[in-house]
Parts: structure tokens; C-alpha cells; sequence
């Protein structure tokens, strides 16, 4: 898996069981952006779409994330850096 695929994944997993804020993971299931990359991946390919996710949005993830109101909005970030990683922008 690459960082790609780590953003794409974790979008889809906060589109499917929701998103949110300030936790990685609630009790019914929902995710924070770190939450849900950490879900799919470990080592140099999370710690690249972190650092991807970062450049784009000039912040931390949990900073950005945190200072989202829009599951929509995080979802679409992370879909839009995975097609900049693959260059698909």
C-alpha cells in the first residue's frame, strides 16, 4: 500500500462510518483523518500521506482536522492529494 492508497482508503472509511474531531476513533466507529490513515497504514507509506496531506493543507493533520466543520471537506482533501500523488491532479 502506498500513500495513495492510504488517503484514498481513509476517506472511504470516514465517508462510510463518519468523521470525527479531537479522537481517532469514537465508540460507534467514526474516525478522524489521523484515525482513519492510521487504519490502513504503518511505516513510510502513512508517514507519506501525512506529510503529502500536510503540505497541501499547511498544517498538521490533526490541527487541520480538528479545525474542519465538514466531513465533505476532509474527504475531498484527501481524495484530491491521493490524485496529486498519482498524478492525476
Amino acid at each position: 500500500m502506498n500513500a495513495a492508497d492510504v488517503l484514498d482508503n481513509a476517506a472511504t472509511l470516514i465517508e462510510r462510518d463518519g468523521w470525527c474531531r479531537r479522537v481517532l476513533e469514537t465508540a460507534d466507529g467514526r474516525h478522524c483523518a489521523v484515525g482513519a490513515m492510521s487504519a490502513f497504514g504503518r511505516g513510510p507509506a502513512r508517514e507519506a500521506a501525512h506529510r503529502a496531506l500536510e503540505k497541501r493543507v499547511q498544517a498538521t493533520t490533526w490541527i487541520w482536522n480538528d479545525n474542519q466543520t465538514d466531513r465533505r471537506k476532509v474527504v475531498r482533501t484527501m481524495r484530491r492529494v491521493a490524485r496529486e500523488l498519482r498524478g492525476n491532479a
